[in-house]
């Protein structure tokens, strides 16, 4: 899997983690929605850069065991079209 599939699910799994008690607690308290906000944008960050630091050591080990094999066309072929369908699903959800 690639990183930057690997990225998308992390930030899509934060984001559930962080946001469904976030919303939960919000529409239980609606005044109290500044400061959980906050503090979710916070967590947010946390768990985003520790997944960063996660996959860039086991990354990083896994080269250096010489386990990857070279990318051939197909796969940079199959990364720009994700990377295209990505964009355009960004587009239109934004």
């Amino acid at each position: 899997m690639g990183f930057q599939e690997k990225n998308a699910w992390a930030c899509g799994c934060s984001i559930l983690v962080v946001f469904m008690p976030y919303f939960g607690f919000v529409f239980s308290y609606p005044m109290a929605y500044i400061p959980l906000f906050a503090i979710a944008v916070f967590a947010l960050v946390a768990l985003l850069v520790g997944f960063h630091i996660i996959n860039s050591i086991a990354t990083a080990s896994i080269r250096k065991s010489g386990a990857v094999p070279p990318t051939d066309e197909l796969d940079r072929i199959i990364e720009l079209r994700a990377a295209r369908l990505a964009g355009m699903v960004l587009a239109i959800v934004v």
